[in-house]
């Protein structure tokens, strides 16, 4: 057994105790304040410096000479409880090997294990030098750029620490989980491509519809063609993972908003759209085939209610505007030697804390911090967390891929910043 799992091993047990500790903390998103003072105190009480900044984050900084830096990037944040849950979500259980409690899988277990990595390097100083920067985030489940809802990482990489003090190497511990069997070495996700389209009609009595242009069935034709795009997308093929992976781009509308009375044929409709980008896609060359589209099939409802428009005097619009932070996708880059560094150390050092031979090397459909790690910050960042399952009732972590994720924490510090 390696030396780094035998050294995890023995702390283990404090990453079970804050998991539990940090999930019995209410922290929904810009409410993390009680939950970053736990982790704030527990940081300067283990004799690691740290400090809260001007959003919110948490920054615990390890030095030992000079050296590589290494950032553990975690968010504090979680999603609501749904009213589906049967378990208490604030009240974490353990029950066989696993962990049940709102936000155990994303992610404050793998959070909690990043906070106790720093514990065990503080241990082992003669074998590594350096520095370790654990970020603890604020609003990385509804954060944007704007100011008063801004997301902890954008502002580290805008204006924070990270913009001042220059990385090495990330590890994000979203989940890495292949096929609930075992933690794996994730380099990649998607992008984000959310927006609103705002359709109008002409407002008449329901009693009459023909007198008026219904925004509801306008909205119909858009939502259709949109997704008749998506269906007729192909599935792409994801590079460097193991085993293959494909897929579709994908493209769900998930909000719709019209109508005030329910006599009256509604004037306006507004549907929510979220579309995600694949690695290999252009966000750009989406957006604007979006945005083509839009156009085109306006044009085409003015054609259809030309006579109408010409006798009434009104207009038809169609509107559509991002919704919240847009970004592309994001894959470790391999061309760079750093990059290339962090995945062998990462393949490594995940195979010996899983006893897999060739761990497997994933990609995420969900959007994560690292795209912001390196493209804003220049820092090749790779995903490695315990995290199985999201947003859902009865969360829970395994505590077995809890345990293989803070050995690979360990293990991955100790051989990036290794003295040679």
């Amino acid at each position: 057994m390696s030396g780094f799992v035998q050294l995890a091993d023995s702390y283990f047990e404090k990453v079970v105790e804050l998991t539990k500790e940090y999930v019995s903390t209410p922290s929904v998103s810009r409410e993390e304040k009680e939950l970053a003072g736990k982790i704030l105190s527990f940081l300067n009480e283990n004799g690691i410096d740290s400090f809260v900044d001007d959003v919110g984050n948490v920054i615990g900084v390890l030095k030992n000479g000079d050296g590589p830096t290494l950032v553990f990037n975690g968010h504090m944040d979680t999603v609501p409880p749904t009213p589906e849950w049967k378990k208490d979500p604030y009240k974490p259980t353990i029950e066989e090997d696993r962990l049940y409690g709102l936000a155990s899988s994303d992610m404050k277990g793998s959070l909690a294990g990043m906070v106790v990595a720093l514990l065990a390097l503080k241990e082992v100083k003669s074998r590594w030098r350096g520095r370790v920067v654990l970020t603890a985030v604020v609003n990385e489940e509804g954060g944007t750029e704007e100011p008063e809802n801004i997301r902890g990482t954008y502002y580290l990489c805008k204006e924070g620490y990270l913009s001042e003090n220059k990385a090495d190497y990330a590890v994000v511990g979203e989940g890495s989980v292949w096929n609930r069997e075992v933690v794996g070495v994730r380099i990649g996700h998607n992008g984000k491509l959310r927006f609103v389209l705002k359709v109008n009609g002409i407002a008449t009595h329901s009693s009459r519809p023909e007198t008026g242009i219904n925004a509801i069935y306008r909205a119909i034709d858009f939502i259709n063609a949109l997704r008749e795009m998506w269906v007729a997308s192909a599935e792409i093929e994801i590079p460097h993972v193991s085993p293959p992976m494909k897929f579709k781009p994908p493209l769900a509308a998930t909000i719709i908003e019209a109508g005030k009375k329910i006599n009256q044929v509604p004037s306006e409709c507004t549907v929510y759209f979220d579309r995600r980008i694949v690695y290999g896609e252009d966000i750009e060359d989406i957006r604007r085939r979006i945005w083509d589209l839009v156009e085109e099939i306006n044009e085409a409802h003015k054609r259809v209610y030309a006579a109408f428009l010409s006798e009434t005097g009104y207009e038809l619009h169609a509107e559509v505007e991002e919704y919240g932070m847009n970004r592309p996708a994001y894959m470790l880059p391999l061309d760079d030697p750093k990059g290339r560094r962090l995945f062998d150390a990462a393949i490594k050092v995940v195979g010996e804390a899983t006893g897999v031979k060739n761990p497997p090397i994933v990609y995420g459909t969900g959007y994560t911090d690292a795209e912001l790690l390196y493209t804003m910050s220049g820092i090749p960042t790779i995903l490695i967390g315990a995290g199985e399952m999201a947003h859902c009732p009865d969360e829970y972590v395994n505590l077995n891929r809890l345990r293989e994720a803070f050995r690979s924490y360990v293990g991955l510090a100790l051989e990036l910043l290794a003295r040679q």
